[in-house]
């Protein structure tokens, strides 16, 4: 990782144990990606009710070369339907496993070359070499082969 990564604690007292486990997770994230440039992660107890049972909500936003930061943040309802007690260890935990798989599904991205273009524009042009490319083989048909039609123009 080129940039130390920040980690903070807002309305929420510092826990030294969960510190610990979210540097934890940025090794774990800087193994499945090792260009890295950094990770902020941000703990934040928005809400809180009497009895405490209102988790906080984990906020990382990944840094990598050439791309927008990936970003993971979450309400707390998704964690009081995933889990019937959420604590702070939960939150961070399923914080990180979702950065986890957007990063795994990131790279991949990056690693495979052979995936159709998902960018509009691509589509476009690839449809404009193909309408070039007929041009070119129905000119070069001999005067005889005019009167066919585009079907059997592309195999003249």
């Amino acid at each position: 990782m080129q940039i130390q990564p920040e980690i903070a604690f807002h309305n929420c007292e510092k826990v030294d144990w969960a510190e610990d486990q979210i540097l934890d997770h940025i090794e774990r994230l800087e193994e499945i990606y090792d260009r890295l440039i950094t990770c902020r992660v941000r703990v934040d107890q928005t809400n809180d009710n009497t009895n405490h049972t209102i988790p906080p909500v984990v906020r990382i936003e990944i840094s990598v070369p050439g791309h927008k930061d990936i970003v993971v943040a979450h309400e707390p309802d998704h964690l009081q339907r995933k889990f019937q007690a959420p604590d702070l260890k939960n939150a961070i935990n399923e914080a990180f496993r979702i950065a986890e798989d957007r990063l795994t599904r990131y790279k991949d991205q990056l690693t495979d070359r052979t995936a159709p273009a998902t960018h509009e524009a691509a589509n476009e042009l690839l449809g404009q070499v193909e309408k070039s490319h007929r041009v070119r083989i129905s000119a070069s048909c001999s005067p005889r082969q005019e009167a066919c039609s585009t079907s059997t123009a592309t195999a003249c």
